[in-house]
């Protein structure tokens, strides 16, 4: 098991999308954590980083607009798949994540309007975890601790393991890797798991891994 300050890691993946159509943010400095504020331990998942942006659209405006267009109970909704740094389609997928995205877009759009972010696991990707299917786990596991209901069942969430304030983070990042490297994935049982990540509760786009040792 790696020491605490010797594996951290900020995760690259989370820099804006090239390309993104979300309006632009006045460019500034980074935001402040307070590190007396609660930070969120969750597994890492070995997987492809990918993303669901969804907007609701009239639907006049879809025929322009790229992305999988699906109607919901008389709504118009875009769905767009991405990766971390483009938008993805069939022609140009990310191991299959646009196409089962496309798929399972009525029910991917109960997710409501915004961006989505998580890990697209299983067969076929890293170290596949000794499944014969892919699986999305959506990062933002304190949101989402009750997924919408009629959701595909190849959506989940990361493990929560822990919650710990800024002073007691260096000691609940070490119990979660030793409960991790005993016990094994919490994601599936009886794999090993590759480690946790950390992201500060009011600011999930900062995450940060610590890794096992393989």
């Amino acid at each position: 098991m790696k020491s605490l300050w010797n594996s951290l890691e900020l995760d690259p993946s989370r820099e804006p999308l090239a390309g993104s159509e979300a309006p632009r943010e006045v460019p500034w400095q980074s935001r402040y954590v307070d590190f007396n504020d609660q930070f969120l331990i969750t597994e890492k998942i070995d997987g492809s980083r990918v993303g669901l942006h969804i907007t609701r659209a009239a639907p006049e405006s879809l025929a322009a607009s790229p992305g999988h267009h699906v109607e919901v109970e008389g709504q118009s909704w875009l769905l767009q798949p991405m990766s971390p740094h483009r938008w993805l389609t069939r022609e140009r997928d990310n191991f299959g994540f646009a196409a089962w995205a496309h798929a399972s877009a009525t029910q991917l759009v109960r997710l409501g309007t915004g961006r989505h972010f998580g890990v697209w696991y299983g067969q076929g990707i890293t170290r596949t975890y000794g499944l014969d299917h892919r699986r999305l786990a959506l990062f933002d596991a304190e949101r989402w601790s009750h997924l919408p209901g009629l959701l595909s069942e190849q959506v989940e969430t990361v493990p929560l393991i822990a919650r710990a304030r800024g002073p007691e983070l260096s000691a609940a990042v070490e119990g979660a890797l030793h409960q991790l490297e005993h016990s094994g994935s919490l994601a599936v049982p009886g794999q090993p798991a590759a480690g946790i990540e950390i992201a500060p509760q009011a600011l999930e786009a900062v995450r940060f891994k610590a890794t096992l040792n393989p």
